[in-house]
C-alpha cells in the first residue's frame, strides 16, 4: 500500500478554559449533571447505557489528514499538530472564553457536539471509530484531541 493509498484519520480538538463561561446569545442547554469526582471520575453504567452525560465545552474544530502513526499519547506531537491547523486556518488561533461554545455528550454508544441550544449537531463520532483520545492541560486551556477514522 502506497503512501497515498494509506488511511488518514482526523483529529478533534476540544478546549475548555478554566474560567470559561457560557455564551451570553444562545440560551445554554441544561446538561445532564451526573457527579464526576477527580481523579477517576466513576460513573454509574446505567448512566452512559441508558443516557449520556454532558458537559459544556469550547469546540475548537477538525484537523484532517493526520496520519495513522501518530502517537496521540506524546503531549509533543499533538501539540505540533494543532500549531499546524492553527497555521492552516483548520482550528482558530486563539479562542475567547465565550466563543464556540457547545455540549459533549458522551454514551456507549457515541460521543457527539452540540450547540449549546441543542438545536444543531455539530459532531458525532461512533465509538468503534475512536482510534486514541489525548487530554493535555497546557497553560490555562484543558485540550481533548479524539484520532479517528472511518
Amino acid at each position: 500500500m502506497s503512501a497515498k493509498d494509506e488511511p488518514r484519520h482526523k483529529l478533534k480538538l476540544f478546549s475548555r478554559k478554566s474560567s470559561a463561561n457560557p455564551d451570553q446569545h444562545e440560551k445554554p442547554r441544561t446538561p445532564n449533571r451526573y457527579e464526576l469526582k477527580s481523579p477517576m471520575y466513576p460513573s454509574k453504567p446505567h448512566n452512559l447505557i441508558d443516557g449520556h452525560v454532558s458537559k459544556p465545552i469550547q469546540f475548537a474544530g477538525e484537523i484532517e489528514g493526520v496520519s495513522p502513526d501518530l502517537d496521540i499519547t506524546n503531549r509533543t506531537d499533538v501539540l505540533r499538530i494543532i500549531d499546524k491547523g492553527k497555521k492552516q486556518g483548520a482550528i482558530p488561533v486563539h479562542v475567547e472564553p465565550h466563543e464556540r461554545m457547545a455540549i459533549l455528550s458522551l454514551s456507549v454508544f457515541d460521543i457527539k457536539i452540540s450547540t449549546l441550544s441543542g438545536q444543531e449537531l455539530l459532531l458525532r463520532i461512533p465509538m468503534h471509530e475512536i482510534a486514541a483520545i489525548c487530554f493535555i492541560k497546557d497553560d490555562q486551556q484543558h485540550i481533548l484531541a479524539i484520532k479517528f477514522g472511518e
